[in-house]
C-alpha cells in the first residue's frame, strides 16, 4: 500500500511503502532526472583528469563498476571534455527519468514479491536495490527467468552479463557488494521490446531502497527526437563536401538486422564519435581498452553487409529553395562515403530513423554523397521506391540552396546594390552584387545573388579581410533586405543565416576603428637586386626582392616534374622603384603637339628642378582636396595616374635590359612568343594576406614592340583603386609597396583552368584536396555568364573534394566527391571534349602534385595543422587536338 508520494529536487519520484505480494505501480512517465554532467565536469579541474572524466561520470551515473583504462590521447578522441553543454535541455521531450521506492518487506518463503513492470520501449534501464539484509533482485519476461539466483539466464554470485532479445543484461550477482548481499543491480543496455517484471526474493524482513532509472542523459544522447528543438539540442556541427558547419546528429542502430534493433541519437556537443558513445556512454566493452574496443566496434559497424550495428548521421539543411522543400529544413540521412551500405540496410535504417524522428516533414531523405552510394542506389532503385525511401544527390541538394554562408563575420556600412559598370564600392558599403565581380575593393560586407565557390576571388578577399560574405537568393527583393537598401546597416553572417538591421553612425565608426590597424604597416622588401633573374636561379626566400608570386613559382621547380611549372624570368622590385623615382618633365598629349601638363617624359637634365617623379606626382594627387574623403574621386584620379604611368617614358637602358628576357624563349632574336606578365608585389600571396584580385596581369604579344610597354601596365596596376583602398584600410605605406613582375610563356587557349586548396576544407581529420575546374579559359574565380541550351546562365565549374578515406577495416582509398558539375556545353565553338572537366589520369596527377606542394611549402612556411596552399593550374593547349599537360601556374598560402 502506498503511504506517501512526492517529488524532490533531485528529480526522483519517491514512494514510501510497505510491500506485499501485490505488484506495485512504478512511475515510468517522462520524469527527467537531474542533470549532473556540468557539475561533474566542473570538478575535473586538472587537465590530466579530463580524459577520464566522462567514463567516470557514466560509471557513477549508471552505478556500474568503473573499469575503463586511462586514456592518453587516443586516435580521433578529444580528451578535453570541458567543451560541453551550454544550456540545459528541456527534459519533457526526452523519455528519461528515475524513481525510488523506500519501505519494508516481509519474508515470504520461496515466494517472490513483485515490484512492478518495465514497459516496452524503455532504453538503458538501471535497477538498483539497497538493503542490509540478504535480498535478491530478479527480472522476468513472462515466465522466462532472466535474472534469478536459482534458474535465471543470469544466476551467478558475481558480476555477469548476457544477451536477450536485443538487450545486454548485466547483473551484479546475488552476493551483492562488499558491504551487503542486499546491494544488487541489474542494467539493461538497449531498448525493451516487451514488458519485463521486476521482483525481489526476501528471506527475512528488511528495510529496502529500490531505485530505477531509464533513458539517456540528454547531455549524452536520446532514443528519439521529438521536434526540431531537440534535434538542435543534440546536434554538433559537421561539414560535408558542399556545405560547412551543418547541424548533425549522429545515430547508432544496435542489432540493425534483428527483430529487436535499438536506435540511439548521440549528443554531438559532448560525445564526438560513435565509438565514444558505445564505449563511454553505453559501456559496451567492459574490460577492453579504448583501442581494443575501437577495433571491435569498427569490425561490427562498417563495410560489411552482415554487420551487427549501423552508424551514420542525420543532417539538417536549413536554407533550401522550392521546390526541393516547402519547409524551413530538410533532414538527410548520411553514411560514410566509402562504406558500401547495402540497400537492405539503408532502407531498414530509413524506416527505423523515421519512426524515431516524428517531427520530420517532409520525410527523411537519403543523401547519395559518393559514387559508391549512387551505384548501390542505381542497382536497387526499385527497392528504394517500394519502401518509400526518397533520395537526393549532391548536385540537386546544393543547387537548391537559397543561402550559403561563405565567410562569417560582421560589418557596418551603407547597403548598396552594385551592378556591372556602377561606381566601385568602399569600406563604408555593404554591397549586394548582381554579378560576381572580377575585382573588389575593401568593403564592409558582401552579398551576391549568384552562388559562389570558396575559391572565388570575392570569397578569398572576404576571408583575407574578415568580411562577412554570403550568397542570398533574390537578395535585392528579399523581405529582410529590400527595405534597408540605401540605409546604414549592421550586417552579420553565421552558418545559420544572416542578419541585416538598421545601425547608427556611432556604431559604424566604432566598428571601423576597432577593425583597422592603429599603426602604419610597412611591407618587407629588398631593393639591392637590380637585374631580372631566371626563375631557375630563385627560390621562396627571394620574395623580398621579386614578390611571393614569382618566388613561389620558382620554388615549384624543386618539387614538381619538369614541364608542370612555368619557366621564365622575374623582374625585381628595384626596377619598378627606379622607374617611379626618375625625374620627369611635362609631356605632350597623343597628338604630339598640345602640352597637357602631365609629367611623363624624362627631363633632359635629370636634376631639372621643374621635374617631378611619379612618386611625387601621386603624392600631390593624394594631398589634393577631396581625395581623402571621396572614394569615387580617388578612383577617378587613380585611373588618370595609371594612364600617366603607362605613357611614361622608359630610359633606353632599362628598356634594353627588360628586352633581354625575351631571348630566353627566342634566343635568335626573332621574337615569336607571347609572354604573360603577372603582378608580384611585396604585399600579396603572403601568409595571412593573399591580395587576390588587387593587381593586374597582361600578355605581351610579338607585334607589340618593346616588352617594357607591357611591363608598365603591370606596374601601373599597383595603383588600382581596389589596391589603394586595401592599403588605405590596413594603413600600409603606399610608397613602401613595390611591384615585381613574373614573366613566362602565354599558352593561349588552354583546355582547362582551375584552382584548388591543398587540404580538405570540409574535414581536417582526413587528408584531402578541394578543387574547382572549368573548361577552356572560362574563369573559375570570377565566373561570367555563358550561353547554354537553357539560355544565358552563370558559368558553374566542376567542384569536388578529393579525400583519402577509410574504405575497409584495414585500407584507405581516394574518393572524388562531386559537389557540382560544370554546366558548360561548348568550348571554343565545339562540344566539350570530356564528361568531367578533368579526366581520371589528370585528377590523379593533380593530386600527386598537390601532395608534394603541400608537404614542401608547409615546411617552408612552418605551417601548423591547418596550413594549406591555394594553387592555380591548367591543362595546356595543343595544336593537334590531343590532350595537353598539367601545369601549376601559381601557389600561395591559403587563408581560412
Amino acid at each position: 500500500m502506498r503511504l506517501k508520494t512526492f517529488t524532490i529536487n533531485s528529480g526522483f519520484w519517491l514512494f514510501w511503502l510497505c510491500l506485499t505480494a501485490q505488484a506495485q505501480s512504478l512511475d515510468w512517465g517522462n520524469s527527467c532526472r537531474q542533470n549532473h554532467l556540468r557539475q561533474w565536469l566542473d570538478n575535473c579541474a586538472d587537465q590530466a583528469d579530463q580524459a577520464l572524466c566522462l567514463p567516470q561520470y557514466i560509471s557513477q551515473y549508471n552505478h556500474l563498476p568503473f573499469a575503463a583504462e586511462p586514456v592518453t590521447n587516443p586516435p580521433n578522441k578529444d580528451p578535453r571534455w570541458n567543451a560541453l553543454l551550454q544550456e540545459q535541455p528541456l527534459c519533457d521531450d526526452y523519455d528519461h527519468g528515475e524513481g525510488q521506492l523506500i519501505g519494508t518487506v516481509q519474508a515470504q518463503a520461496s515466494v517472490a514479491q513483485v515490484l512492478g513492470q518495465i514497459p516496452a520501449g524503455k532504453a538503458e534501464v538501471h535497477l538498483a536495490l539497497t538493503s542490509f539484509n540478504d535480498i535478491d533482485l530478479q527480472l522476468y519476461h513472462g515466465d522466462r527467468a532472466l535474472v534469478d539466483s536459482q534458474n535465471g539466464l543470469l544466476n551467478q554470485a558475481t558480476l555477469s552479463s548476457t544477451q536477450y532479445q536485443g538487450l545486454t543484461i548485466t547483473y551484479s550477482g546475488y552476493a551483492g557488494d562488499e558491504t551487503s548481499h542486499g546491494n544488487e543491480f541489474i542494467h539493461l543496455s538497449g531498448i525493451t521490446d516487451s514488458p519485463l517484471t521486476i521482483q525481489i526474493m526476501a528471506r527475512e524482513p528488511a528495510q529496502i531502497e529500490f531505485t530505477y532509472q531509464w533513458g539517456l542523459d540528454p547531455t549524452l544522447g536520446a532514443t528519439r527526437i521529438a521536434n526540431d528543438r531537440v534535434f538542435d539540442e543534440l546536434a554538433g556541427r559537421s561539414s560535408i563536401p558542399g556545405a560547412l558547419d551543418l547541424r548533425e546528429v549522429k545515430f547508432l542502430i544496435k542489432d540493425i538486422s534483428t527483430n529487436q534493433p535499438s536506435v540511439y541519437f548521440i549528443n554531438g556537443k559532448n560525445v564526438p564519435y560513435h565509438i565514444d558513445f558505445a564505449y563511454d556512454v553505453l559501456q559496451w566493452y567492459p574490460g577492453l581498452s579504448f583501442d581494443q574496443a575501437f577495433r571491435v566496434f569498427s569490425s561490427s559497424s562498417y563495410f560489411l553487409d552482415d554487420r551487427q550495428h549501423l552508424v551514420g548521421s542525420v543532417m539538417a539543411h536549413d536554407h533550401l529553395a522550392d521546390p526541393l522543400t516547402t519547409t524551413d529544413r530538410l533532414y538527410t540521412l548520411n553514411m560514410w562515403p566509402t562504406d558500401p551500405v547495402s540497400a537492405e540496410l539503408i532502407t531498414r535504417a530509413h524506416q527505423l530513423l523515421s519512426a524515431y524522428l516524428p517531427a520530420v516533414d517532409p520525410p527523411l531523405v537519403y543523401h547519395l554523397a559518393s559514387d559508391t552510394q549512387l551505384h548501390i542506389y542505381q542497382d536497387n532503385a526499385e527497392l528504394f521506391a517500394d519502401r518509400l525511401v526518397p533520395v537526393i544527390d549532391s548536385e540537386r541538394l546544393f543547387a537548391n540552396q537559397s543561402f550559403t554562408a561563405m565567410n562569417g563575420g560582421e560589418g557596418y556600412g551603407i547597403l548598396r546594390i552594385v551592378g556591372e559598370g556602377d561606381d566601385a564600392p568602399s569600406v563604408s558599403d555593404v554591397v549586394i552584387f548582381t554579378f560576381i565581380p572580377n575585382d573588389l575593393s575593401h568593403v564592409a560586407g558582401i552579398i551576391t545573388d549568384t552562388p559562389q565557390t570558396p575559391l572565388s576571388h570575392v570569397n578569398l578577399k572576404a576571408k583575407q579581410n574578415n568580411t562577412p560574405n554570403a550568397y542570398i537568393a533574390n537578395a535585392t527583393s528579399h523581405p529582410n533586405i529590400a527595405p534597408l537598401i540605401g540605409q546604414l546597416v549592421h550586417y552579420q553572417v553565421t552558418q545559420d543565416g544572416f542578419s541585416i538591421t538598421a545601425a547608427s553612425q556611432a556604431d559604424a565608426d566604432a566598428w571601423l576603428d576597432a577593425v583597422r590597424p592603429i599603426n602604419i604597416q610597412t611591407p618587407l622588401s629588398d631593393l639591392s637586386v637590380t637585374l631580372p633573374a631566371r626563375l631557375d636561379t630563385l627560390g621562396h626566400h627571394d620574395w623580398v626582392r621579386f614578390g611571393a608570386k614569382a618566388a613561389n613559382v620558382a620554388e615549384l621547380a624543386k618539387v614538381l616534374e619538369p614541364g608542370t611549372y612555368p619557366e621564365g624570368y622575374a623582374i625585381p622590385f628595384a626596377t619598378y622603384h627606379e622607374f617611379m623615382q626618375l625625374n620627369r618633365c611635362e609631356g605632350l598629349d597623343d597628338d604630339g603637339v598640345t602640352p597637357n601638363g602631365t609629367f611623363r617624359d624624362l627631363c633632359s637634365d635629370p636634376d631639372d628642378p621643374a621635374g617631378l617623379s611619379l612618386y611625387q606626382q601621386i603624392q600631390q594627387i593624394m594631398d589634393e582636396p577631396g581625395f581623402a574623403d571621396d572614394p569615387n574621386e580617388r578612383a577617378t584620379r587613380l585611373s588618370a595616374f595609371r594612364k600617366t604611368i603607362r605613357k611614361a617614358e622608359v630610359p633606353a637602358e632599362m628598356a634594353e635590359l627588360l628586352e633581354t628576357i625575351r631571348y630566353f624563349w627566342d634566343p635568335d632574336g626573332d621574337f615569336t612568343h607571347s609572354i604573360r606578365l603577372r603582378s608580384s608585389t611585396n604585399n600579396e600571396d603572403l601568409a595571412g594576406f593573399n591580395g587576390a584580385g588587387l593587381y593586374e596581369s597582361n600578355t605581351h604579344h610579338p607585334d607589340e614592340g618593346l616588352i617594357a610597354e607591357s611591363v608598365k601596365k603591370v606596374w601601373a596596376s599597383l595603383w588600382t583603386a581596389r589596391a589603394f583602398e586595401e592599403r588605405r584600410f590596413y594603413r600600409i605605406d603606399h610608397f613602401q609597396t613595390y611591384m615585381g613582375v613574373l614573366a613566362h610563356l602565354s599558352y593561349g587557349d588552354e583546355q582547362v583552368n582551375g584552382v584548388a586548396v591543398t587540404k580538405n576544407i570540409y574535414d581536417r581529420n582526413w587528408e584531402g584536396y578541394y578543387v574547382n575546374a572549368q573548361y577552356g579559359e572560362i574563369s573559375v574565380t570570377n565566373p561570367e555568364p555563358i550561353i547554354t541550351s537553357q539560355g544565358e546562365v552563370a558559368a558553374i565549374p566542376d567542384e569536388f573534394l578529393l579525400a583519402r578515406l577509410v574504405s575497409s577495416e584495414t585500407g584507405f582509398q581516394w574518393v572524388q566527391q562531386f559537389i557540382r558539375r560544370s554546366n558548360v556545353e561548348t568550348v571554343y565553338g565545339a562540344p566539350v571534349p570530356t564528361q568531367n572537366v578533368l579526366n581520371d589520369d589528370e585528377v590523379t596527377e593533380l593530386r600527386i602534385a598537390m601532395q608534394r606542394i603541400q608537404r614542401h611549402f608547409k615546411n617552408i612556411y612552418r605551417g601548423g595543422d591547418d596550413f594549406a596552399m591555394d594553387i592555380e593550374f591548367k591543362i595546356t593547349a595543343t595544336d593537334d587536338g590531343s590532350r595537353g599537360h598539367l601545369e601549376i601556374k601559381q601557389a600561395r598560402p591559403w587563408i581560412d
